[in-house]
Protein backbone atom coordinates (compact mmCIF):
# COMPACT_ATOMS: atom_id res chain seq x y z
CA UNK A 1 0.00 0.00 0.00
CA UNK A 2 2.86 2.39 0.79
CA UNK A 3 4.38 1.74 -2.64
CA UNK A 4 1.04 2.48 -4.33
CA UNK A 5 0.70 5.80 -2.50
CA UNK A 6 4.31 6.66 -3.27
CA UNK A 7 3.61 6.54 -7.05
CA UNK A 8 0.05 7.95 -6.81
CA UNK A 9 0.97 11.39 -5.47
CA UNK A 10 3.25 12.38 -8.41
CA UNK A 11 0.55 11.26 -10.85
CA UNK A 12 -2.07 13.40 -9.08
CA UNK A 13 0.26 16.40 -9.15
CA UNK A 14 0.74 16.05 -12.91
CA UNK A 15 -3.00 15.68 -13.42
CA UNK A 16 -3.78 18.80 -11.40
CA UNK A 17 -1.22 20.84 -13.32
CA UNK A 18 -2.67 19.70 -16.62
CA UNK A 19 -6.20 20.61 -15.56
CA UNK A 20 -5.39 24.33 -15.72
CA UNK A 21 -7.58 26.93 -13.97
CA UNK A 22 -10.93 26.01 -12.53
CA UNK A 23 -13.13 26.98 -9.58
CA UNK A 24 -11.76 24.36 -7.19
CA UNK A 25 -10.74 25.43 -3.69
CA UNK A 26 -7.22 26.71 -3.33
CA UNK A 27 -4.67 25.80 -0.67
CA UNK A 28 -4.54 28.28 2.21
CA UNK A 29 -1.20 27.44 3.80
CA UNK A 30 0.74 30.68 3.35
CA UNK A 31 3.77 29.31 5.16
CA UNK A 32 4.16 26.71 2.44
CA UNK A 33 3.87 29.24 -0.34
CA UNK A 34 0.13 28.73 -0.91
CA UNK A 35 -2.55 31.31 -1.68
CA UNK A 36 -3.58 34.02 0.78
CA UNK A 37 -6.84 32.78 2.38
CA UNK A 38 -8.46 36.17 1.70
CA UNK A 39 -7.60 36.09 -2.00
CA UNK A 40 -8.60 34.13 -5.07
CA UNK A 41 -7.25 33.42 -8.52
CA UNK A 42 -8.19 35.19 -11.77
CA UNK A 43 -7.23 32.70 -14.47
CA UNK A 44 -6.24 33.55 -18.08
CA UNK A 45 -4.82 30.11 -18.95
CA UNK A 46 -7.30 29.37 -21.75
CA UNK A 47 -8.36 32.95 -22.42
CA UNK A 48 -8.80 34.25 -25.97
CA UNK A 49 -8.93 37.87 -27.09
CA UNK A 50 -10.39 38.41 -30.56
CA UNK A 51 -10.85 41.50 -32.70
CA UNK A 52 -13.87 41.98 -34.95
CA UNK A 53 -13.05 43.04 -38.51
CA UNK A 54 -15.24 43.77 -41.52
CA UNK A 55 -15.14 41.92 -44.82
CA UNK A 56 -17.05 43.14 -47.88
CA UNK A 57 -17.52 40.83 -50.86
CA UNK A 58 -17.77 42.70 -54.20
CA UNK A 59 -19.25 41.22 -57.39
CA UNK A 60 -17.80 41.74 -60.87
CA UNK A 61 -20.07 44.75 -61.47
CA UNK A 62 -18.81 46.35 -58.24
CA UNK A 63 -22.08 45.69 -56.42
CA UNK A 64 -21.59 44.67 -52.77
CA UNK A 65 -22.97 41.15 -52.38
CA UNK A 66 -22.62 40.79 -48.65
CA UNK A 67 -20.83 41.99 -45.59
CA UNK A 68 -19.65 39.70 -42.84
CA UNK A 69 -18.08 40.26 -39.46
CA UNK A 70 -15.04 38.06 -38.81
CA UNK A 71 -13.09 37.76 -35.58
CA UNK A 72 -9.34 37.15 -35.52
CA UNK A 73 -7.02 36.73 -32.57
CA UNK A 74 -5.71 40.04 -31.25
CA UNK A 75 -2.03 40.93 -31.70
CA UNK A 76 0.23 40.40 -28.69
CA UNK A 77 0.65 44.19 -28.40
CA UNK A 78 -2.96 44.77 -27.28
CA UNK A 79 -3.15 46.21 -23.75
CA UNK A 80 -5.04 44.41 -20.96
CA UNK A 81 -6.07 46.41 -17.89
CA UNK A 82 -7.84 45.20 -14.75
CA UNK A 83 -10.01 47.39 -12.52
CA UNK A 84 -11.66 46.59 -9.18
CA UNK A 85 -15.25 47.47 -8.27
CA UNK A 86 -14.09 50.93 -7.14
CA UNK A 87 -12.80 51.53 -10.68
CA UNK A 88 -9.18 51.49 -9.48
CA UNK A 89 -6.62 49.99 -11.84
CA UNK A 90 -4.96 46.96 -10.21
CA UNK A 91 -2.97 45.63 -13.17
CA UNK A 92 -1.79 46.45 -16.70
CA UNK A 93 -0.29 43.94 -19.16
CA UNK A 94 0.14 43.28 -22.84
CA UNK A 95 -1.84 40.40 -24.30
CA UNK A 96 1.42 38.45 -24.59
CA UNK A 97 2.22 39.05 -20.91
CA UNK A 98 -1.20 38.01 -19.63
CA UNK A 99 -1.08 34.79 -21.67
CA UNK A 100 2.37 33.98 -20.28
CA UNK A 101 1.42 34.74 -16.67
CA UNK A 102 -1.93 32.88 -16.84
CA UNK A 103 -2.91 33.37 -13.18
CA UNK A 104 -3.33 36.50 -11.04
CA UNK A 105 -3.87 36.44 -7.28
CA UNK A 106 -6.39 39.13 -6.27
CA UNK A 107 -8.61 40.04 -3.28
CA UNK A 108 -12.26 38.98 -3.42
CA UNK A 109 -14.11 41.49 -5.58
CA UNK A 110 -15.76 41.93 -8.97
CA UNK A 111 -13.23 43.01 -11.59
CA UNK A 112 -13.54 44.60 -15.02
CA UNK A 113 -11.02 43.38 -17.59
CA UNK A 114 -10.51 45.72 -20.54
CA UNK A 115 -8.68 45.16 -23.81
CA UNK A 116 -7.60 47.93 -26.16
CA UNK A 117 -5.56 48.36 -29.28
CA UNK A 118 -2.22 50.18 -28.78
CA UNK A 119 -3.62 53.34 -30.38
CA UNK A 120 -6.82 53.41 -28.29
CA UNK A 121 -5.49 55.91 -25.73
CA UNK A 122 -4.57 58.34 -28.51
CA UNK A 123 -7.35 57.90 -31.07
CA UNK A 124 -6.77 60.27 -33.99
CA UNK A 125 -9.39 62.97 -34.54
CA UNK A 126 -9.63 61.84 -38.18
CA UNK A 127 -7.48 59.30 -40.02
CA UNK A 128 -7.55 56.83 -42.89
CA UNK A 129 -7.50 53.08 -42.42
CA UNK A 130 -3.96 52.79 -43.79
CA UNK A 131 -2.87 55.41 -41.24
CA UNK A 132 -3.79 53.06 -38.39
CA UNK A 133 -7.03 55.02 -37.93
CA UNK A 134 -9.14 52.14 -36.56
CA UNK A 135 -9.05 51.67 -32.77
CA UNK A 136 -10.60 48.78 -30.85
CA UNK A 137 -11.81 48.24 -27.30
CA UNK A 138 -13.70 45.64 -25.29
CA UNK A 139 -14.36 44.61 -21.71
CA UNK A 140 -15.70 41.78 -19.61
CA UNK A 141 -16.14 41.19 -15.89
CA UNK A 142 -15.24 38.40 -13.50
CA UNK A 143 -15.87 37.87 -9.81
CA UNK A 144 -12.99 36.60 -7.70
CA UNK A 145 -14.03 34.55 -4.68
CA UNK A 146 -11.53 33.96 -1.93
CA UNK A 147 -9.84 30.53 -2.04
CA UNK A 148 -11.33 29.85 -5.49
CA UNK A 149 -10.18 30.13 -9.09
CA UNK A 150 -12.24 32.01 -11.68
CA UNK A 151 -11.80 31.69 -15.44
CA UNK A 152 -12.01 34.94 -17.42
CA UNK A 153 -14.51 34.63 -20.25
CA UNK A 154 -13.26 35.13 -23.80
CA UNK A 155 -13.40 38.71 -24.99
CA UNK A 156 -13.96 40.38 -28.35
CA UNK A 157 -12.62 43.90 -28.96
CA UNK A 158 -14.79 46.01 -31.23
CA UNK A 159 -14.49 49.31 -33.07
CA UNK A 160 -14.00 52.21 -30.63
CA UNK A 161 -14.26 55.09 -33.10
CA UNK A 162 -16.53 55.89 -36.06
CA UNK A 163 -15.90 54.23 -39.43
CA UNK A 164 -17.08 55.94 -42.63
CA UNK A 165 -17.09 55.04 -46.31
CA UNK A 166 -18.51 56.90 -49.31
CA UNK A 167 -19.88 55.32 -52.52
CA UNK A 168 -20.81 57.47 -55.52
CA UNK A 169 -23.13 55.90 -58.08
CA UNK A 170 -21.73 55.44 -61.61
CA UNK A 171 -24.47 57.65 -63.05
CA UNK A 172 -23.74 60.50 -60.66
CA UNK A 173 -20.00 60.12 -61.16
CA UNK A 174 -20.33 60.41 -64.96
CA UNK A 175 -22.24 63.69 -64.75
CA UNK A 176 -19.44 65.56 -62.98
CA UNK A 177 -16.41 67.10 -64.64
CA UNK A 178 -13.06 65.44 -64.14
CA UNK A 179 -9.71 67.13 -63.81
CA UNK A 180 -6.65 65.51 -65.30
CA UNK A 181 -6.20 63.56 -62.06
CA UNK A 182 -9.89 62.60 -62.01
CA UNK A 183 -10.47 64.21 -58.60
CA UNK A 184 -12.78 67.15 -59.40
CA UNK A 185 -15.68 65.49 -57.55
CA UNK A 186 -15.07 65.34 -53.78
CA UNK A 187 -17.08 64.35 -50.72
CA UNK A 188 -15.97 65.85 -47.42
CA UNK A 189 -17.09 64.22 -44.18
CA UNK A 190 -16.59 66.08 -40.92
CA UNK A 191 -17.36 65.81 -37.22
CA UNK A 192 -16.81 69.11 -35.46
CA UNK A 193 -13.58 70.63 -36.78
CA UNK A 194 -12.20 67.29 -37.99
CA UNK A 195 -12.66 66.28 -41.64
CA UNK A 196 -11.66 63.77 -44.31
CA UNK A 197 -11.92 64.39 -48.07
CA UNK A 198 -13.02 61.41 -50.16
CA UNK A 199 -11.97 61.90 -53.78
CA UNK A 200 -13.50 60.29 -56.86
CA UNK A 201 -11.00 57.39 -56.81
CA UNK A 202 -11.69 56.57 -53.16
CA UNK A 203 -15.42 56.26 -53.81
CA UNK A 204 -15.09 53.70 -56.61
CA UNK A 205 -12.23 51.45 -55.49
CA UNK A 206 -12.60 47.85 -54.35
CA UNK A 207 -13.16 47.71 -51.44
CA UNK A 208 -14.15 51.22 -50.39
CA UNK A 209 -11.50 53.28 -48.64
CA UNK A 210 -12.44 53.77 -44.98
CA UNK A 211 -11.94 56.86 -42.86
CA UNK A 212 -12.20 56.94 -39.06
CA UNK A 213 -13.32 59.70 -36.70
CA UNK A 214 -12.93 60.06 -32.97
CA UNK A 215 -16.32 60.40 -31.28
CA UNK A 216 -16.16 63.82 -29.62
CA UNK A 217 -19.51 63.23 -27.90
CA UNK A 218 -21.77 60.26 -27.18
CA UNK A 219 -24.01 61.27 -30.08
CA UNK A 220 -22.27 63.14 -32.90
CA UNK A 221 -23.35 64.96 -36.05
CA UNK A 222 -21.62 63.81 -39.24
CA UNK A 223 -21.67 66.47 -41.96
CA UNK A 224 -21.53 65.57 -45.66
CA UNK A 225 -20.43 68.07 -48.34
CA UNK A 226 -20.44 67.03 -52.02
CA UNK A 227 -18.60 69.46 -54.33
CA UNK A 228 -17.92 69.44 -58.03
CA UNK A 229 -18.83 70.80 -61.47
CA UNK A 230 -22.08 69.26 -62.75
CA UNK A 231 -22.95 68.97 -66.45
CA UNK A 232 -26.46 70.33 -66.86
CA UNK A 233 -26.53 70.00 -70.67
CA UNK A 234 -28.84 67.44 -72.26
CA UNK A 235 -27.42 64.29 -73.78
CA UNK A 236 -25.60 65.04 -77.07
CA UNK A 237 -25.19 68.76 -76.32
CA UNK A 238 -21.95 70.53 -75.46
CA UNK A 239 -21.16 70.27 -71.72
CA UNK A 240 -22.36 73.14 -69.54
CA UNK A 241 -20.82 72.84 -66.10
CA UNK A 242 -22.29 74.50 -63.02
CA UNK A 243 -20.85 74.32 -59.49
CA UNK A 244 -22.65 72.09 -56.98
CA UNK A 245 -22.22 72.36 -53.21
CA UNK A 246 -24.65 69.85 -51.72
CA UNK A 247 -24.65 69.27 -47.97
CA UNK A 248 -26.48 67.11 -45.48
CA UNK A 249 -26.14 66.03 -41.86
CA UNK A 250 -26.41 62.68 -40.11
CA UNK A 251 -27.32 62.85 -36.43
CA UNK A 252 -26.81 60.39 -33.57
CA UNK A 253 -23.56 59.03 -34.98
CA UNK A 254 -21.78 56.99 -32.29
CA UNK A 255 -18.53 55.17 -31.67
CA UNK A 256 -18.63 51.55 -32.82
CA UNK A 257 -20.70 52.31 -35.92
CA UNK A 258 -19.79 52.01 -39.58
CA UNK A 259 -21.69 54.62 -41.61
CA UNK A 260 -21.84 53.40 -45.22
CA UNK A 261 -22.86 56.44 -47.25
CA UNK A 262 -24.18 55.97 -50.79
CA UNK A 263 -24.91 59.04 -52.94
CA UNK A 264 -26.78 58.94 -56.23
CA UNK A 265 -28.79 61.04 -58.71
CA UNK A 266 -32.55 60.90 -58.16
CA UNK A 267 -33.65 63.15 -61.00
CA UNK A 268 -31.59 65.20 -63.43
CA UNK A 269 -34.37 66.42 -65.76
CA UNK A 270 -33.94 69.93 -67.19
CA UNK A 271 -30.70 70.49 -65.39
CA UNK A 272 -32.19 70.21 -61.91
CA UNK A 273 -29.74 68.44 -59.59
CA UNK A 274 -31.60 66.19 -57.14
CA UNK A 275 -29.24 64.11 -55.09
CA UNK A 276 -30.32 61.23 -52.87
CA UNK A 277 -28.42 59.65 -50.02
CA UNK A 278 -28.80 56.24 -48.41
CA UNK A 279 -26.95 55.47 -45.20
CA UNK A 280 -26.55 51.99 -43.82
CA UNK A 281 -25.23 51.59 -40.32
CA UNK A 282 -23.40 48.46 -39.21
CA UNK A 283 -22.77 47.98 -35.53
CA UNK A 284 -21.19 45.16 -33.49
CA UNK A 285 -22.00 41.81 -35.12
CA UNK A 286 -25.40 42.69 -36.56
CA UNK A 287 -26.80 44.92 -39.25
CA UNK A 288 -29.42 47.45 -38.14
CA UNK A 289 -31.72 49.52 -40.34
CA UNK A 290 -31.12 53.22 -39.91
CA UNK A 291 -30.91 56.59 -41.61
CA UNK A 292 -32.51 55.77 -44.95
CA UNK A 293 -32.93 59.15 -46.58
CA UNK A 294 -35.83 59.80 -48.94
CA UNK A 295 -35.96 62.24 -51.87
CA UNK A 296 -37.32 64.78 -49.39
CA UNK A 297 -34.21 64.32 -47.22
CA UNK A 298 -36.06 62.89 -44.22
CA UNK A 299 -34.52 60.34 -41.87
CA UNK A 300 -36.07 57.27 -40.35
CA UNK A 301 -35.59 56.67 -36.66
CA UNK A 302 -32.45 54.76 -35.74
CA UNK A 303 -32.67 51.51 -33.82
CA UNK A 304 -30.16 51.33 -30.97
CA UNK A 305 -28.53 48.03 -30.09
CA UNK A 306 -29.33 47.19 -26.49
CA UNK A 307 -26.47 45.65 -24.54
CA UNK A 308 -28.04 45.87 -21.10
CA UNK A 309 -29.92 42.57 -21.05
CA UNK A 310 -29.89 40.61 -17.81
CA UNK A 311 -28.13 37.26 -17.91
CA UNK A 312 -30.09 34.08 -17.31
CA UNK A 313 -30.20 33.14 -13.59
CA UNK A 314 -28.74 36.52 -12.63
CA UNK A 315 -29.78 38.23 -9.34
CA UNK A 316 -33.37 39.49 -9.05
CA UNK A 317 -34.16 42.81 -7.33
CA UNK A 318 -37.56 43.24 -5.69
CA UNK A 319 -39.15 45.75 -3.30
CA UNK A 320 -40.64 44.98 0.10
CA UNK A 321 -43.79 46.45 1.70
CA UNK A 322 -46.10 45.49 -1.21
CA UNK A 323 -44.29 47.68 -3.74
CA UNK A 324 -43.91 46.50 -7.36
CA UNK A 325 -40.51 47.35 -8.85
CA UNK A 326 -42.23 47.82 -12.23
CA UNK A 327 -44.37 50.66 -10.81
CA UNK A 328 -43.08 54.10 -9.75
CA UNK A 329 -42.29 54.54 -6.06
CA UNK A 330 -44.05 57.74 -4.96
CA UNK A 331 -42.46 60.02 -2.35
CA UNK A 332 -44.92 62.67 -1.19
CA UNK A 333 -45.42 65.05 1.71
CA UNK A 334 -47.96 62.82 3.46
CA UNK A 335 -45.49 60.00 4.19
CA UNK A 336 -43.29 62.30 6.33
CA UNK A 337 -43.56 63.52 9.92
CA UNK A 338 -40.88 66.18 9.76
CA UNK A 339 -41.24 67.13 13.46
CA UNK A 340 -40.02 63.75 14.69
CA UNK A 341 -37.90 62.91 11.61
CA UNK A 342 -39.82 59.82 10.55
CA UNK A 343 -41.13 58.44 7.29
CA UNK A 344 -43.99 55.94 7.03
CA UNK A 345 -42.97 54.39 3.69
CA UNK A 346 -39.28 53.82 3.00
CA UNK A 347 -37.59 52.12 0.06
CA UNK A 348 -36.51 48.59 0.99
CA UNK A 349 -34.99 46.38 -1.71
CA UNK A 350 -33.96 42.72 -1.73
CA UNK A 351 -31.41 41.35 -4.21
CA UNK A 352 -31.86 37.58 -4.50
CA UNK A 353 -29.28 35.47 -6.35
CA UNK A 354 -29.91 32.09 -7.94
CA UNK A 355 -29.48 29.00 -5.76
CA UNK A 356 -25.85 28.20 -5.08
CA UNK A 357 -24.58 31.75 -5.65
CA UNK A 358 -24.23 34.99 -3.70
CA UNK A 359 -24.36 38.67 -4.58
CA UNK A 360 -20.82 39.73 -5.44
CA UNK A 361 -21.49 43.39 -6.27
CA UNK A 362 -24.32 45.93 -6.44
CA UNK A 363 -24.32 49.48 -7.77
CA UNK A 364 -26.93 51.94 -9.00
CA UNK A 365 -26.68 54.50 -11.80
CA UNK A 366 -29.03 57.45 -11.25
CA UNK A 367 -30.69 59.75 -13.75
CA UNK A 368 -33.27 62.50 -13.30
CA UNK A 369 -35.20 65.29 -14.94
CA UNK A 370 -34.04 67.43 -12.00
CA UNK A 371 -30.70 69.09 -12.73
CA UNK A 372 -30.46 70.02 -9.05
CA UNK A 373 -30.64 66.34 -8.06
CA UNK A 374 -27.86 65.36 -10.46
CA UNK A 375 -25.76 68.30 -9.29
CA UNK A 376 -26.21 67.17 -5.68
CA UNK A 377 -24.99 63.67 -6.58
CA UNK A 378 -21.88 65.11 -8.20
CA UNK A 379 -21.25 67.44 -5.25
CA UNK A 380 -21.48 64.44 -2.89
CA UNK A 381 -18.65 62.76 -4.81
CA UNK A 382 -20.63 60.18 -6.81
CA UNK A 383 -18.84 60.06 -10.17
CA UNK A 384 -21.01 59.44 -13.23
CA UNK A 385 -24.10 59.46 -10.95
CA UNK A 386 -23.08 55.97 -9.77
CA UNK A 387 -23.35 54.70 -6.18
CA UNK A 388 -21.58 51.45 -5.20
CA UNK A 389 -23.38 49.56 -2.42
CA UNK A 390 -21.53 46.25 -2.29
CA UNK A 391 -18.93 44.88 -1.64
CA UNK A 392 -16.69 46.97 0.57
CA UNK A 393 -17.70 50.22 2.21
CA UNK A 394 -21.23 51.30 1.26
CA UNK A 395 -20.80 54.62 -0.56
CA UNK A 396 -24.34 55.62 0.47
CA UNK A 397 -23.90 54.64 4.12
CA UNK A 398 -25.37 57.92 5.38
CA UNK A 399 -28.61 57.26 3.51
CA UNK A 400 -29.15 53.51 3.63
CA UNK A 401 -28.13 50.26 5.28
CA UNK A 402 -26.80 47.36 3.19
CA UNK A 403 -26.40 43.93 4.73
CA UNK A 404 -26.49 40.23 3.88
CA UNK A 405 -29.43 38.02 4.78
CA UNK A 406 -28.47 34.47 3.92
CA UNK A 407 -27.43 34.58 0.27
CA UNK A 408 -29.57 37.68 -0.41
CA UNK A 409 -28.58 41.32 -0.04
CA UNK A 410 -30.83 43.86 1.69
CA UNK A 411 -30.79 47.60 0.89
CA UNK A 412 -32.89 49.67 3.28
CA UNK A 413 -33.12 53.44 2.80
CA UNK A 414 -33.29 55.38 6.10
CA UNK A 415 -34.99 58.68 6.93
CA UNK A 416 -32.00 60.72 5.76
CA UNK A 417 -32.12 58.97 2.39
CA UNK A 418 -35.88 59.44 1.97
CA UNK A 419 -35.64 63.10 3.02
CA UNK A 420 -32.69 63.55 0.63
CA UNK A 421 -34.85 62.31 -2.27
CA UNK A 422 -37.85 64.38 -1.12
CA UNK A 423 -35.76 67.56 -1.32
CA UNK A 424 -35.63 67.20 -5.14
CA UNK A 425 -39.10 67.07 -6.74
CA UNK A 426 -39.20 65.34 -10.11
CA UNK A 427 -38.78 61.96 -11.74
CA UNK A 428 -35.66 60.03 -10.78
CA UNK A 429 -34.49 56.61 -11.99
CA UNK A 430 -32.05 54.21 -10.36
CA UNK A 431 -30.64 51.48 -12.60
CA UNK A 432 -29.40 48.72 -10.29
CA UNK A 433 -26.62 46.52 -11.65
CA UNK A 434 -26.15 43.32 -9.64
CA UNK A 435 -23.47 40.69 -10.28
CA UNK A 436 -23.44 37.30 -8.60
CA UNK A 437 -20.53 35.05 -7.63
CA UNK A 438 -20.78 33.30 -11.01
CA UNK A 439 -20.30 36.58 -12.89
CA UNK A 440 -23.94 36.78 -14.05
CA UNK A 441 -25.24 40.33 -14.33
CA UNK A 442 -28.76 41.78 -14.01
CA UNK A 443 -30.16 45.23 -14.77
CA UNK A 444 -33.22 46.52 -12.89
CA UNK A 445 -34.54 50.08 -13.22
CA UNK A 446 -36.59 51.68 -10.48
CA UNK A 447 -38.54 54.92 -11.04
CA UNK A 448 -39.00 57.33 -8.13
CA UNK A 449 -41.59 60.11 -8.36
CA UNK A 450 -41.11 62.94 -5.87
CA UNK A 451 -43.80 65.58 -5.37
CA UNK A 452 -44.53 67.99 -2.54
CA UNK A 453 -48.23 67.25 -2.63
CA UNK A 454 -50.88 65.15 -0.93
CA UNK A 455 -49.81 62.15 -2.96
CA UNK A 456 -53.11 61.75 -4.77
CA UNK A 457 -52.87 59.67 -7.92
CA UNK A 458 -55.33 61.98 -9.67
CA UNK A 459 -53.96 65.23 -11.01
CA UNK A 460 -50.67 67.07 -10.52
CA UNK A 461 -49.26 68.14 -7.19
CA UNK A 462 -49.38 71.88 -6.35
CA UNK A 463 -47.25 73.33 -3.55
CA UNK A 464 -46.72 76.88 -2.32
CA UNK A 465 -43.15 76.95 -1.03
CA UNK A 466 -42.99 77.89 2.64
CA UNK A 467 -46.72 78.44 2.91
CA UNK A 468 -50.14 76.78 2.89
CA UNK A 469 -53.00 77.21 0.43
CA UNK A 470 -55.48 76.74 3.26
CA UNK A 471 -54.22 79.88 5.01
CA UNK A 472 -55.54 83.39 4.32
CA UNK A 473 -52.60 85.77 3.77
CA UNK A 474 -52.75 89.45 4.67
CA UNK A 475 -50.93 91.41 2.00
CA UNK A 476 -48.61 93.80 3.85
CA UNK A 477 -48.28 97.47 3.01
CA UNK A 478 -46.48 97.73 -0.31
CA UNK A 479 -47.45 94.16 -1.22
CA UNK A 480 -44.16 92.34 -0.44
CA UNK A 481 -45.07 88.63 -0.25
CA UNK A 482 -43.17 85.57 -1.49
CA UNK A 483 -45.33 83.41 -3.76
CA UNK A 484 -43.31 80.58 -5.32
CA UNK A 485 -45.40 77.74 -6.74
CA UNK A 486 -44.19 74.19 -7.53
CA UNK A 487 -46.32 71.96 -9.76
CA UNK A 488 -45.27 68.35 -10.33
CA UNK A 489 -46.71 65.77 -12.71
CA UNK A 490 -45.63 62.20 -13.33
CA UNK A 491 -46.74 62.35 -16.96
CA UNK A 492 -46.27 66.02 -17.85
CA UNK A 493 -48.73 68.92 -17.63
CA UNK A 494 -51.45 69.25 -20.24
CA UNK A 495 -53.16 72.39 -18.89
CA UNK A 496 -52.78 75.24 -16.41
CA UNK A 497 -55.46 77.87 -15.76
CA UNK A 498 -55.88 80.76 -13.33
CA UNK A 499 -59.29 82.07 -12.23
CA UNK A 500 -59.37 85.40 -10.40
CA UNK A 501 -62.17 86.11 -7.93
CA UNK A 502 -61.82 89.57 -6.37
CA UNK A 503 -63.68 92.73 -5.44
CA UNK A 504 -60.42 94.61 -6.01
CA UNK A 505 -59.36 93.09 -9.35
CA UNK A 506 -62.73 93.24 -11.08
CA UNK A 507 -63.03 92.62 -14.82
CA UNK A 508 -62.69 96.32 -15.71
CA UNK A 509 -59.51 96.70 -13.65
CA UNK A 510 -58.00 93.50 -15.06
CA UNK A 511 -58.81 94.52 -18.63
CA UNK A 512 -57.12 97.85 -18.01
CA UNK A 513 -53.81 96.11 -17.24
CA UNK A 514 -54.10 93.56 -20.08
CA UNK A 515 -55.45 90.61 -18.08
CA UNK A 516 -58.80 88.85 -17.67
CA UNK A 517 -60.70 87.07 -14.85
CA UNK A 518 -60.06 83.69 -16.53
CA UNK A 519 -56.58 82.97 -17.88
CA UNK A 520 -55.46 79.96 -19.93
CA UNK A 521 -51.67 79.80 -19.52
CA UNK A 522 -51.26 77.17 -22.26
CA UNK A 523 -53.11 79.35 -24.79
CA UNK A 524 -52.82 82.86 -23.30
CA UNK A 525 -53.68 84.82 -26.44
CA UNK A 526 -53.38 88.61 -26.03
CA UNK A 527 -52.55 88.30 -22.31
CA UNK A 528 -49.26 86.45 -22.96
CA UNK A 529 -46.98 89.47 -22.79
CA UNK A 530 -48.38 90.71 -19.46
CA UNK A 531 -48.33 87.19 -17.95
CA UNK A 532 -44.70 86.69 -18.91
CA UNK A 533 -43.75 90.08 -17.44
CA UNK A 534 -45.35 88.92 -14.17
CA UNK A 535 -43.30 85.65 -14.30
CA UNK A 536 -46.24 83.35 -15.11
CA UNK A 537 -45.22 80.42 -17.37
CA UNK A 538 -47.03 80.17 -20.70
CA UNK A 539 -47.33 77.91 -23.74
CA UNK A 540 -44.43 75.49 -24.23
CA UNK A 541 -43.12 76.31 -20.73
CA UNK A 542 -46.18 74.51 -19.37
CA UNK A 543 -47.08 71.69 -21.75
CA UNK A 544 -45.21 68.46 -20.99
CA UNK A 545 -43.41 69.94 -17.98
CA UNK A 546 -43.07 67.46 -15.11
CA UNK A 547 -41.59 69.86 -12.58
CA UNK A 548 -42.74 73.45 -13.05
CA UNK A 549 -41.62 76.19 -10.64
CA UNK A 550 -42.63 79.83 -11.03
CA UNK A 551 -42.23 82.87 -8.82
CA UNK A 552 -45.08 85.42 -9.01
CA UNK A 553 -43.95 87.47 -6.01
CA UNK A 554 -43.59 90.49 -8.33
CA UNK A 555 -47.36 90.38 -8.95
CA UNK A 556 -48.13 91.10 -5.28
CA UNK A 557 -47.00 94.79 -5.20
CA UNK A 558 -49.06 95.35 -8.38
CA UNK A 559 -52.16 94.04 -6.59
CA UNK A 560 -51.53 96.33 -3.64
CA UNK A 561 -50.93 99.29 -5.97
CA UNK A 562 -54.20 98.71 -7.87
CA UNK A 563 -56.12 98.47 -4.58
CA UNK A 564 -54.48 101.69 -3.42
CA UNK A 565 -55.28 103.54 -6.66
CA UNK A 566 -58.92 102.43 -6.52
CA UNK A 567 -59.13 103.05 -2.78
CA UNK A 568 -60.50 99.54 -2.20
CA UNK A 569 -59.84 97.08 0.58
CA UNK A 570 -61.01 93.51 0.13
CA UNK A 571 -60.03 90.10 -1.14
CA UNK A 572 -58.19 88.53 -4.05
CA UNK A 573 -58.39 84.78 -4.69
CA UNK A 574 -56.29 83.09 -7.37
CA UNK A 575 -57.51 79.58 -8.16
CA UNK A 576 -54.81 77.49 -9.90
CA UNK A 577 -56.12 74.57 -11.96
CA UNK A 578 -53.46 72.14 -13.18
CA UNK A 579 -54.20 69.11 -15.38
CA UNK A 580 -52.30 66.08 -16.68
CA UNK A 581 -53.14 62.62 -17.99
CA UNK A 582 -54.23 61.43 -14.54
CA UNK A 583 -56.73 64.25 -13.88
CA UNK A 584 -56.82 67.80 -12.53
CA UNK A 585 -55.97 69.47 -9.25
CA UNK A 586 -57.01 72.85 -7.82
CA UNK A 587 -55.39 75.11 -5.22
CA UNK A 588 -56.33 78.68 -4.24
CA UNK A 589 -54.07 81.52 -3.16
CA UNK A 590 -56.21 83.57 -0.69
CA UNK A 591 -55.17 87.20 -0.13
CA UNK A 592 -56.65 90.02 1.96
CA UNK A 593 -55.76 93.66 1.26
CA UNK A 594 -56.38 96.55 3.63
CA UNK A 595 -55.79 100.09 2.37
CA UNK A 596 -55.26 102.60 5.23
CA UNK A 597 -57.90 105.32 5.39
CA UNK A 598 -56.77 108.94 5.21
Amino acid sequence: MKTFVKYLFPLLAVALMAAGCGKDSLPVDNEQGGTDSEKGILCFANWNLDVVSDSEIISTDKTPLSLTRTATQAPDTYLIKIYNSKKQEVGSYTYAEIKAQERLELPQDTYTITAESPNYASIADAAWEDEDGAAYYGYTSATVIKRQQTNVTNLTARLANIKTTVAISAELNSLFKQDDDGQQLTTTLSIGDNSLVFGRAETTREPLKAGFFRAVEENNTLRILLKGLYNKAAEGEAPQYVPVNWSQELINVSAGQWRKISIKILNADKGNVQIGITVETWVYDERIDVDVMSAQYSFTEEEIFDEEVSDENSPVLTLENNHDIAQPFRITTEIFDFDVASCSDMISAVVTPAAGSTVASLEAVFDSDSEAFLAALAAAGYANNTVSFWPGENAAGTYCVVKESGSSLLVKVNYAGMKGLYDFPGTHTAKFIAVDSEGRRSYTTMTILVSHSSGSDEGPGIVWEGSDFGQIHILPEGGALDVVINITSATGLTGLNVEIDSNILDEETLTGVGLAPSLDLVNPGSTEGVLQSLKFPTGAEVVGNKNLTFDISEFMPMIYGLAQVNGKSGYVNFKLIAADASGRKEATIQLRVTIPTK
